[in-house]
């Protein structure tokens, strides 16, 4: 029977699928948003299935034995995991047998792929932030995890600075701040006037009012007052966040940092966050962690 691996990679603004089949690599898919916990459970299949069904409908129809990884943001947890596996495979075995499916989270990959072997952290910071450290010891490999408790609680995450423009938003709204280039260009992107920026925001998903860090971004280049108070906030929580981790794993010395998520590809935070990290941990190396879908790829075919 014919072998194909199939890697599914999604947070919460963004998901992607690639299969390989007979040696070749697809071309990947994309879409928005996946974690159940943004869309809604009853959504998740319907959103899954219109993720792979363009790649998995190509394979030839005699039987074709699947290995798949879902690395998707919120599957990490036993509850999550034990209730999409079945939903995972429900829609995968309509286009061939369904052989090992690992279902887990998008850091979970990326700790996997990045730290198996080594001393070091992960850091991711898209829609939501979290760092895991892991410190290798004897046989074993001792883990901490710093954030990722979803909402406004994972600080300087994509969802905390839109959440930042909400509040300041408010106050213009109400007169007791004055209005900001941030906001100018956030009530662009929504096509409302300024003042009814706020009363917009307040009806967005989380996904949306995270897309809002573009803006934010682009006001600080401007010079923003605002906006460069938030953005420095922002990395200063994940600064923190990576020496928690480092401090409760017990990193010593030389060890890497692995940066993910949408706010990383940013040279504006990317070049923020090594200057705050070259003061704490000057042996520290940071690098861009790899691409999340190929770390869930190399894990299918692993399976």
């Amino acid at each position: 029977m014919e072998q194909a691996y199939l890697a599914i990679e999604g947070g919460g603004s963004r998901a992607r699928a690639v299969l390989e089949h007979r040696g070749r690599l697809s071309a990947r898919i994309e879409s928005t948003g996946i974690n159940p916990w943004d869309i809604g459970f009853a959504a998740f299949p319907r959103r899954l299935s219109g993720l792979v069904a363009p790649l998995l409908a190509g394979l030839p129809r005699q039987p074709v034995a699947l290995s798949a990884c879902c690395a998707v943001a919120g599957l990490g947890s036993e509850f999550l995991s034990s209730w999409s596996a079945p939903r995972i495979k429900r829609i995968l075995s309509r286009y061939g047998a369904v052989r090992r499916l690992e279902v887990m989270s998008d850091l979970g990959a990326l700790v996997e792929t990045c730290l198996a072997e080594r001393d070091g952290l992960v850091l991711i910071a898209g829609t939501g932030s979290v760092c895991v450290g892991v410190r290798h010891a004897g046989a074993g490999a001792r883990s901490v995890q710093v954030g990722g408790r979803g909402g406004a609680l994972d600080r300087g995450s994509g969802y905390w600075i839109g959440l930042k423009v909400l509040g300041h938003a408010r106050r213009v709204r109400d007169r007791s701040a004055p209005a900001s280039r941030t906001l100018m260009l956030v009530a662009r992107r929504l096509g409302v006037p300024p003042q009814e920026v706020a009363a917009d925001l307040a009806r967005r998903r989380r996904d949306e009012i995270a897309g809002l860090v573009p803006d934010v971004l682009e006001a600080y280049l401007e010079g923003d007052r605002f906006a460069r108070t938030v953005v420095e906030q922002a990395v200063l929580h994940l600064a923190h966040a990576a020496a928690e981790a480092k401090t409760r794993g017990k990193l010593r010395g030389r060890f890497e940092i692995h940066l993910a998520g949408g706010l990383f590809a940013s040279p504006i935070v990317w070049d923020l966050f090594r200057r705050r990290v070259r003061r704490a941990a000057p042996l520290a190396i940071v690098r861009r962690a790899p691409e999340p879908l190929l770390g869930a790829l190399r894990i299918a075919k692993s399976l």
